[in-house]
């Protein structure tokens, strides 16, 4: 339930919403709560819904950038980011929060791992 439709509630009719006093300006507004923690519910549903895809994505990155790097261990992100049509930030942001993929050595001369 947002504002408007809670201003155009027919209850709002008989109830004097607004205050004023010398320094303040008070405004009431009634809500019923069993509406409102509805709307929270579907909303917290469809955030769920959004993360659930957004990992659901990554996993299906993570299980293609450690195709490449079995075919490639010294494969740069850069690289992987162009064979996998995405950014090297998003490549680095999986690679990141995986628990598979390990970097062994530095960044010139090292290479991928991957953990079992």
């Amino acid at each position: 339930m947002n504002i408007k439709e809670i201003l155009n509630d027919s209850l709002l009719k008989e109830i004097e919403a607004f205050y004023i006093s010398e320094h303040n300006l008070t405004v009431k507004i009634p809500y019923n709560k069993l509406a409102f923690n509805k709307d929270w519910e579907s909303s917290d549903t469809e955030k769920d819904t959004e993360n659930d895809t957004e990992n659901s994505t990554e996993n299906k990155l993570e299980d293609k950038i450690i195709h490449l790097i079995c075919n490639n261990s010294s494969l740069s992100t850069t690289k992987m980011a162009s064979e996998l049509g995405v950014s090297r930030v998003t490549i680095a942001r999986v690679i990141k929060s995986s628990k598979r993929i390990v970097r062994i050595g530095p960044d010139k001369g090292g290479h991928w791992a991957i953990k079992k």
